[in-house]
């Protein structure tokens, strides 16, 4: 059993007043590391674009379609975002890891070659 709490990646929504005419009920299932996020911003997102498709007199099932159009994406341009971000991190990481190991190797030739210098110093007195 893990240690670490799950996090619940489900989202819903219910609004009455999205028009007079129609109400919204939705629910988001995000899936993957960061489902919740994605869950989350299509709560937040979806219903806010679906109520100004139909405030254009679109018909709700062009407005649907609009809304979940548009919210994909945005999506795509987060998860883009994020990735980009990611790999600037792993670089940046590996970076660090390849330098700290080179100080490392640098550090024990270093200490090769002074122990050696002074053996060798040693001896030949």
């Amino acid at each position: 059993k893990s240690r670490f709490k799950s996090v619940n990646q489900d989202a819903f929504t219910l609004k009455t007043t999205l028009t007079s005419s129609h109400p919204m009920v939705a629910v988001f299932d995000g899936h993957g590391c960061l489902g919740h996020v994605a869950a989350e911003l299509c709560k937040r997102v979806l219903p806010l674009v679906l109520s100004s498709s139909l405030m254009r007199d679109e018909t709700p099932e062009d407005a649907a379609i609009t809304a979940f159009d548009e919210t994909q994406q945005l999506l795509l341009h987060v998860a883009r975002a994020e990735q980009t971000e990611y790999d600037r991190l792993q670089k940046r990481w590996l970076s660090f890891q390849l330098n700290g190991e080179q100080q490392q190797d640098d550090s024990r030739s270093a200490t090769r070659h002074s122990s050696s210098s002074s053996s060798s110093g040693a001896f030949s007195k």
